[in-house]
């Protein structure tokens, strides 16, 4: 555990039940990283992040945001230091787009929620970054998975946090705007914001992620640098497929290539 780590983790582990799903799980952030959990289903990655975010809390171990216990913090202080986007978000009620975002400010609200000039700023800034400007006044429940999930980034970054939490935060959109919502969020990590995302795809978080947490069977598998962490050797044990890793010619970044089992000599030569 670093004592100037914005956050540490140290020994944590987390059962549901009988079964265990994270066991001793070591890991610093740095401010200003942006760190790519990436793994198997099932491998904890998910359990990880709601440790983080103060939803759960480990069985073993600690988790210390700015050298205090995550939880000295209740939870509007916690609010303004992390911000959480979650695999999947109920929405009971129906909010319009420009409300439900608006609600990312309520860790700065004093007395009675009000929508001030300032807030408004904010909101409409987030949006047209997002290029949601135009679903302003439309309801939640009426729009598209992807644009939600734009609309739910959106209510994370107005709340400015320290920290955000993104599980899986581009899955529901197509390739354009998967690069333009990481773009954003790596143009607001030069700004300070610290980033840890869920990523099913190891070509986006080889692109855009400082660091990488291979996590396979509820432990860290692996922990570096993309060109460190996205070998062959690593991919292949922790997600027991084959793939064959390249180098990006543009980035120099690591590249991975799927292989399908019917290109295995040893599958074809099977009676």
């Amino acid at each position: 555990m670093k004592k100037d780590a914005l956050l540490s983790i140290a020994g944590v582990s987390f059962r549901y039940g009988p079964q265990i799903v994270l066991k001793d799980i070591d890991l610093d952030v740095e401010r200003g990283e942006v760190i790519g959990i990436i793994g198997p289903n099932g491998a904890g990655k998910s359990t990880l992040l709601k440790l983080i975010a103060g939803y759960l809390s480990p069985d073993k171990g600690s988790i210390m945001l700015s050298g205090r216990p995550l939880g000295d913090y209740s939870r509007r202080t916690l609010a303004k230091h992390i911000a959480t986007l979650p695999q999947t978000l109920d929405m009971p009620f129906p909010y319009t787009v420009e409300e439900f975002i608006v609600m990312g400010r309520y860790p700065y609200d004093r007395r009675s929620f009000s929508y001030g000039i300032e807030e408004k700023e904010v909101v409409l800034e987030t949006m047209n970054a997002l290029n949601i400007g135009h679903l302003a006044g439309r309801q939640i429940n009426a729009l598209s998975e992807g644009e939600r999930q734009k609309v739910y980034l959106a209510q994370c970054i107005v709340q400015d946090p320290g920290i955000l939490l993104l599980d899986e935060p581009v899955s529901h959109l197509d390739i354009r705007h998967q690069m333009r919502v990481l773009e954003i969020l790596e143009n607001l990590q030069t700004k300070g914001l610290t980033i840890l995302m869920i990523l099913h795809d190891l070509n986006l978080a080889s692109e855009f992620c400082s660091r990488i947490v291979l996590i396979a069977r509820g432990s860290i598998y692996a922990s570096g640098l993309p060109a460190a962490t996205l070998t062959y050797e690593n991919i292949e044990k922790a997600y027991d497929t084959v793939v064959i890793v390249r180098e990006n010619p543009l980035s120099k970044k690591p590249f991975i290539i799927p292989v399908s089992r019917k290109y295995l000599k040893a599958d074809n030569e099977k009676p």
